[in-house]
């Protein structure tokens, strides 16, 4: 954050600092150490009990109260572990659930599917995030019931995204310049055609450019190089294609392929290891993500009218 500037980040009084929000904000989360210029403390004091990595980290950094999360929600690391978690995303201990006597229930479609039956006696929100839009759609819906100025603050950020330079004229001329990448295994010198984001080994299984990973990769420029599979999350065999045209990703979750260097260039394929997290991590981290490449003007005008005067 560099030095901070009197006036601006903070204030004298009896020969002590006193910072302001401007400056608490731009920190980016709540210390709890009970700050009096803290953006972070609201009179909303909804309880909330989060089975969605990302939604839990979203909802942390904007200083809503979580009171049970899933093993799966991991960041941000410094707050996490006072939480207690209630299961997996897919497995859950309802009843462990219900004693947090939560007042409302983050859950999305695609990851607690299992559970949208009211297992849990309160309220809940159901988001089904498939792209970038229905992120924000689903920002919006939470927000809705927790009424979170800092939430609401993140809303209107994502909606100002827009990526610097358009490269879907012909994305393969700027191939090395795909966001997040780790570590290149090999680049390739033929002119790539097809990008495949594999997730997964023994089966391979990639995404198809209909998944949120796909809308991310889309927004950079590069989503028309993604395969259009049958499914979302397909199996797949590497071998059927062209070795000099397809760029693969490996992304580092939820297989680690970050610590298998050695054994993807040994498969001779155009490869660049890339941070799982900022494609597959909706909310906080993703709009983190994307505006490190983006001029701040809007991007979302397919939003509903209704959803736009609700942020």
């Amino acid at each position: 954050m560099g030095n901070p500037i009197k006036g601006r980040d903070y204030i004298i009084e009896s020969g002590n600092r006193v910072f302001t929000a401007h400056f608490l904000w731009e920190r980016g989360h709540c210390c709890g150490n009970g700050c009096r210029n803290c953006p972070y403390s609201f009179p909303n004091d909804t309880k909330v009990l989060s089975l969605v990595p990302s939604w839990t980290e979203t909802l942390l950094h904007c200083g809503v109260e979580v009171v049970g999360r899933t093993r799966f929600c991991i960041h941000p690391a410094d707050r996490i572990r006072a939480i207690p978690q209630v299961g997996g995303t897919k497995r859950c201990d309802t009843k462990l659930a219900r004693g947090l006597e939560p007042d409302l229930v983050v859950l999305d479609r695609e990851e607690n599917a299992r559970f949208l039956s009211g297992a849990f006696g309160a309220p809940e929100v159901a988001t089904h995030v498939k792209d970038i839009q229905s992120m924000i759609s689903g920002m919006i819906s939470i927000n809705r019931e927790v009424k979170n100025a800092n939430l609401d603050r993140l809303i209107k950020e994502a909606l100002a995204l827009r990526p610097q330079k358009d490269l879907r004229a012909d994305p393969s001329l700027a191939i090395e310049e795909i966001p997040g990448v780790l570590r290149w295994i090999k680049k390739p010198r033929a002119t790539i055609r097809t990008i495949v984001y594999l997730i997964w080994k023994d089966p391979w299984m990639a995404v198809s450019r209909h998944t949120f990973i796909g809308s991310v990769l889309d927004f950079f420029g590069y989503g028309r190089l993604l395969p259009d599979f049958e499914q979302d999350y397909q199996r797949i065999d590497i071998d059927a294609f062209d070795r000099a045209t397809t760029l693969f990703l490996f992304s580092s979750e939820p297989f680690p392929f970050t610590g298998k260097k050695s054994a993807i260039r040994d498969l001779g394929l155009n490869a660049a290891v890339v941070d799982g997290e900022r494609y597959g991590w909706y909310g906080l981290r993703s709009i983190r993500f994307l505006e490190a490449v983006c001029d701040g003007s809007s991007a979302w005008d397919r939003l509903t009218h209704s959803e736009l005067q609700s942020t």
